[in-house]
């Protein structure tokens, strides 16, 4: 008995797709470096956020996200809408206080609070508008009474 003759196909179709897997190895080597790339830069921007907050701070970040950059700056944020970390505390203000209204004078809350929205429309309309939104009812009591 003879055999049958053996196709050659199989191994050109195995060299064929050895090539595309060996294209593919290549491609996504690229993509790891690009992503080591980019890790590296968000290594360094979480380390320069991680430096405005105490050391303290700083501790429990490291403690909690480990050494990933992504979720140190996950976790800065969160404790950040948390309230937990403290703001940078304002400049101290050196200018002069401005005069009591003439209203807070008598002890008549109302007519202060008009007196500031008064105030306000002068030197700040756009503040003068959300300021009427969040005292009117003052402002309407203050009015009446006038």
């Amino acid at each position: 008995m003879e055999a049958a003759p053996v196709k050659v196909e199989q191994p050109e179709r195995g060299a064929r797709l050895l090539s595309r897997m060996r294209a593919q190895i290549e491609r996504d080597r690229g993509l790891v470096e690009e992503a080591k790339g980019y890790r590296a830069e968000l290594a360094e921007y979480a380390a320069s956020a991680l430096g405005g907050i105490s050391k303290e701070a700083r501790a429990y970040v490291e403690k909690v996200a480990g050494d990933n950059p992504a979720k140190q700056l996950a976790t800065l944020r969160e404790l950040k809408a948390a309230g937990l970390l403290g703001a940078p505390s304002a400049p101290a203000n050196s200018a002069p206080k401005a005069p009591a209204p003439q209203g807070a004078q008598n002890g008549d809350s109302d007519a202060a609070v008009l007196a500031e929205y008064e105030r306000l429309k002068k030197v700040a309309p756009i503040i003068a508008l959300d300021y009427q939104q969040r005292n009117r009812d003052a402002l309407q009591r203050a009015r009446s009474r006038n």
